[in-house]
Formats: structure tokens, C-alpha cells, sequence
């Protein structure tokens, strides 16, 4: 029998088998490593495909929400209550809350300090390097970096991916109207908190979550500035201040303080001290207006009556005093022409009359009017008035023309409203009056105050009165100068330095408005030339009447009233 016919052993088939198990396990060994391989591509294929996708998805439509995963955007709590929006009487936003970003840093996520400052440097160049320094060795967990941001700050930062800055949302108070109503409104610092005009009130005496109406008519302040504005450009003046009044209740449409200030500027020093300061509401030696008051008080006394007679044509001396008028009159004058040519030697002696048949009493009146106390408007910065220390005769005799007593416009045109509104003393007021609050101070009766009416409207309509530039035909204007010397850095009054003004009222029969503009140190433009109130401030009044009248739509009360100048309207 041949070799190869002969049978293979058993050890040898078990042998064979045992090889070819081993062989088949190898194999499977090895797929399983090739399959466990292209799982793991497989998988990895997937995640770039998906990262790439993500990619795409953010860089197209929302990369800001991506970088939020490096730059947290952490929103601090709403705070319980915010400003109120200020509304002007007609609903226009004079003051609102914007929503801002600031930056802040979490010192415990920084990375590389060094790097970090060096980027933020770049993107945000008003941070100094220095500061940075110090703010990302801060102890503290959380710093601020920087409030308000542009939203093109915030695009930078966002794309510089640092971990540990965060975003948070506040509100930034912006006023629409710049410096329109700037005096009014105050402003607010980076806080938020008021630092002056309403804006102060408010943290002091009304709720914060709700809607504030004044009684401001923006379209009305926008005329009283614009036309203060052209009087301090022509007479190269320092300043003024204007004011309209509802002679019927107190509420004041405008207020206006030259030099003004934006209250939206981002950094308050850059607000300096004279456009903050408001000539509305600080006090002056007013002048020759506070002669409607000596004569009022005449009237409603008995002392005097609008036929006496007074002899104008010499100074008063007393002691060291002199007393004269800017323009002297040769004749005698009655207590209406005393007003109306505004002579200071008639005004002495009304008051003189006064006090010798009622001594105090002229105090006692300004008393009572108000002018001896802080003005009850509700502004902050309202400066209280300044009376003779001592009343004597010489003090007495001065106060009558407006002199040795320092009052503020707002106190002034309040006055005059009580005055010729029918002789009630109407608390001056930003706020609508929605009802009437307690009892109204009556201060003069109504016979009194129409015949003070009457001299009003004489100042204005009289060929020779010193009002005669405020004129409106068909408005029935009326008024009274007031021109005033201040006092110079020797401590002695300076001719040169006048505060002009004039206070006008309309229509005069019933009057609606009381409107007072007040030139703060008006120059002489050409030589000879007068800056007193009547040449400086009165046509100033005239412009801003006429601009009022198709505003708050008079028109019909003075077509009911034109049969009044027809019979010669007299009380």
C-alpha cells in the first residue's frame, strides 16, 4: 500500500482541525478590528460633518449665540420698579429708559490675564491697559469694565471669545428732545438716580413705575427758547430765562434757562456749572415790574386811586440815598402813568403814602404774596428769595420799584397771574391740576385787578408806554418792563450790567397766559443803542405770542372780545 493511500491519523485530523480553528478565529479577530475601525471613522465623519454644520449655522444666522458659550450673557435682575417715562401735557416722551449693555468681569474665569487685556485694549480703546491691569487682578468676583456700550463695542468685545467677561443688561435714561427741557427735566446719573429738575423729584416724591404727565407743551418751549436764543445772539448777552403761565391755575407750559445743557451727554462733568445753572428759578433784583405790585396794594388799600396825582418832577433823597428816573419826567403823573412811563420817584412815593397810613404794610403784602419764601415749584434747585434785613423807609421805598428785594422769574410771573386773574394767588406747578387742593389765597379783589389790567395793557398800547414793542395788533397785549442793575465785582451797582425784562399778558381783559422773558446782561450793539426790557425783552414776548396763537388756539376768544377795542374798553 502506497504512502499516500494510507489513512491520516486521528492526531493528525485533530491537529488539522485545531489549525484551522485557530485560523477562522483569527480572522474573525481581525474583522472585528476592522469593524470597531470604521465604526470609530464612521463616528468621527459624523462630528466633523455635524461640527462643520454648526459652523455653517452659526456663522450665517447665529454666531452670537455661539460666542455666548466663551462670553456668558448674564441679565442682572430686573429691578422691582424703573423711571417713569415724562410725558409733556399732549403725551410726547420728554424722558424714557433705553435698554443697554455693560461689561463685566468674573476674575475666577481669566485664563490668560495678559493676552485678555491686550485683546479687550484693542477692541475697547477707552480702557486703558493700566486699568484693565487692575480690574483683572481685582479680588472681587465680579468687576465692572465698562457701562453703556455702543452695540458696536459690544460686536467687538463678543468677538474676541475671552471666557470670564460678561454681558448684562440695564437701562440708560434718554431724553428725545436733547436740551429742549433740559432745566426742567434734570438729569440722571450713570446709575440712574436723578441729580436734578424732575428727575430728583421724582426719587423723592412720586412712584417710579409709572408714566409722569407735566404740564409742559414742548411746542411752546421750543418757541420760548428759540426766541431767547435770537435776543442773546443779537446782544451778545450771557444768559436768559422765559416762562409761560396759565394765569388760571398756576400750570406752567414752559420754562426755559439759557445756557442749557443735553442731559443725554454720557459723561456729567462735561455739563459745566453755567448751563446747569437755571435763571428761572434764581433770584434777582427784578426791577421796575414789582411797580405793578405798589400799585396794586394802593388801590386795594384806598391809599391811592388811578386819578391821584404825583409830583415826579424831582429826586427823593434820603440820607445818603438818592432816588431818580432813568427818564425824568417834567410833569406830574398819576398813579397809571407812574406805571406806565415806569417812573421810580412815583413808585417811591405810592409807597411812601403806604407806609404812613399803613406801616408794614407792603411787607406784610409780600407777605403774603409769597415773595419772602422758597417758590413751592416743584424743581429742586429753587432759590429762596432775599428781603431787606431791616424794613426801614429807605428799603420800604426801594422794594416798589424792585430793588433791595430778590426774587426769581417764577416767583415774578406768578404774581402778575394773581394780579389780573381776578386777585388769586395759584400755586406755579409742573404737574396738571386735576382738581383744586384746599382753599386759594385770595390777595386782591376783582375791582383791583382789572383795573391792573387796564394799566397793563396801557403800558403796551400807550404811544409813549415803555412796553409799546410787545405789541400784537388784534391780541390785546399787556405788560410791564422791569430793567434792573446788577452788581458789579466792586460791590456797587454797574450801569453796564442790566438784567432786561418783560412780563406780558393776553388777551388783557381775561388773560389766558402770562408770558416772562428775562435777558441776562444784553450789550449795546451800536452806540447809543438801549437794552432795557422794553427795547431788549419786549419784542421777544411780541414773537413769542404770535407764535402761540395758532398753537394753543385762542383765535375764537379774541374774535368774541374785538368789539372791546371798538367801544374803548374801559373798567
Amino acid at each position: 500500500m502506497s504512502s499516500d493511500n494510507r489513512p491520516t491519523p486521528f492526531y493528525r485530523k485533530r491537529e488539522d482541525r485545531i489549525e484551522r480553528d485557530s485560523n477562522s478565529a483569527k480572522s474573525l479577530a481581525i474583522n472585528k478590528k476592522r469593524i470597531v475601525l470604521i465604526n470609530i471613522l464612521v463616528v468621527f465623519a459624523y462630528i466633523l460633518i455635524s461640527v462643520r454644520l454648526l459652523d455653517l449655522a452659526i456663522s450665517q444666522e447665529n454666531y452670537k449665540n455661539f460666542n455666548n458659550q466663551l462670553l456668558t450673557k448674564y441679565e442682572l435682575p430686573s429691578p422691582k420698579t424703573t423711571r417713569p417715562d415724562i410725558l409733556d401735557r399732549n403725551q410726547h416722551v420728554l424722558a424714557t429708559n433705553l435698554r443697554v449693555t455693560s461689561l463685566q468681569i468674573n476674575t475666577k474665569k481669566i485664563i490668560d490675564i495678559e493676552d485678555s487685556i491686550e485683546k479687550l485694549n484693542g477692541a475697547l480703546p477707552r480702557l486703558s491697559k493700566k486699568d484693565l491691569y487692575k480690574k483683572f487682578n481685582s479680588k472681587k468676583n465680579y468687576v465692572d469694565l465698562a457701562r453703556h456700550l455702543k452695540p458696536s463695542e459690544e460686536h467687538r468685545v463678543n468677538q474676541l471669545g475671552i471666557p470670564g467677561l460678561d454681558f448684562h443688561y440695564e437701562d440708560k435714561r434718554y431724553y428725545p428732545y436733547n436740551n429742549l427741557a433740559s432745566h426742567i427735566l434734570g438729569y440722571v446719573d450713570i446709575d440712574n438716580k436723578g441729580q436734578s429738575g424732575i428727575e430728583r423729584h421724582i426719587d423723592k416724591n412720586l412712584p417710579k413705575n409709572k408714566s409722569i404727565q407735566l404740564t409742559i407743551d414742548i411746542r411752546a418751549q421750543h418757541i420760548m427758547t428759540r426766541e431767547i436764543k435770537k435776543a442773546i445772539s443779537t446782544y451778545q448777552a450771557r444768559g436768559g430765562a422765559g416762562i409761560i403761565l396759565n394765569a388760571k391755575n398756576g400750570e406752567i407750559l414752559s420754562l426755559v434757562s439759557l445756557p442749557d445743557f443735553n442731559p443725554n451727554t454720557k459723561k456729567r462733568r462735561d455739563i459745566i456749572e453755567k448751563e446747569k445753572f437755571n435763571r428761572a428759578i434764581s433770584i434777582y433784583e427784578m426791577g421796575s415790574i414789582l411797580k405793578i405790585f405798589t400799585a396794586a396794594l394802593a388801590l386795594e388799600s384806598g391809599v391811592g386811586s388811578m386819578e391821584r396825582i404825583y409830583d415826579v418832577s424831582q429826586s427823593l433823597r434820603l440820607g445818603r440815598k438818592i432816588i431818580r428816573d432813568l427818564h425824568p419826567k417834567k410833569d406830574n403823573l398819576t398813579l397809571e402813568e407812574i406805571v406806565v412811563y415806569s417812573s421810580n420817584v412815583g413808585a417811591s412815593l405810592i409807597a411812601s403814602d403806604i407806609e404812613e397810613e399803613y406801616k408794614g404794610l407792603l411787607k406784610e403784602f409780600f407777605i403774603r404774596m409769597g415773595f419772602l419764601k422758597r417758590s413751592p415749584v416743584e424743581l429742586p434747585e429753587v432759590v429762596k428769595p432775599q428781603g431787606p434785613k431791616l424794613w426801614g423807609k429807605v428799603n420800604t421805598l426801594t422794594t416798589s420799584y424792585g430793588y433791595g428785594i430778590s426774587l426769581n422769574p417764577v416767583q415774578v410771573t406768578t404774581g402778575i397771574a394773581t394780579m389780573v386773574n381776578g386777585g388769586y394767588l395759584n400755586q406755579p406747578t409742573l404737574f396738571p391740576i386735576k382738581e383744586k387742593k384746599g382753599k386759594i389765597r385770595k390777595i386782591i379783589s376783582e375791582k383791583t385787578s382789572k383795573r391792573i389790567q387796564r394799566i397793563m395793557r396801557e403800558v403796551v398800547a400807550n404811544e409813549n408806554g415803555t412796553g409799546k414793542r410787545a405789541d400784537v395788533p388784534g391780541y390785546f397785549v399787556g405788560g410791564k418792563t422791569g430793567t434792573s442793575e446788577k452788581v458789579g465785582i466792586n460791590g456797587q451797582y454797574d450801569p453796564n450790567l442790566l438784567m432786561s425784562s418783560f412780563t406780558g399778558i393776553f388777551p388783557y381783559f381775561d388773560p389766558e397766559y402770562i408770558i416772562m422773558v428775562m435777558i441776562d446782561e444784553p450789550k449795546k450793539i451800536t452806540k447809543g443803542s438801549i437794552v432795557t426790557g422794553g427795547a431788549i425783552a419786549a419784542p421777544v414776548v411780541k414773537e413769542v405770542i404770535k407764535g402761540l396763537i395758532s398753537l394753543l388756539d385762542i383765535q375764537q376768544k379774541i374774535k368774541h372780545y374785538d368789539n372791546l377795542k371798538a367801544s374803548n374798553h374801559k373798567i
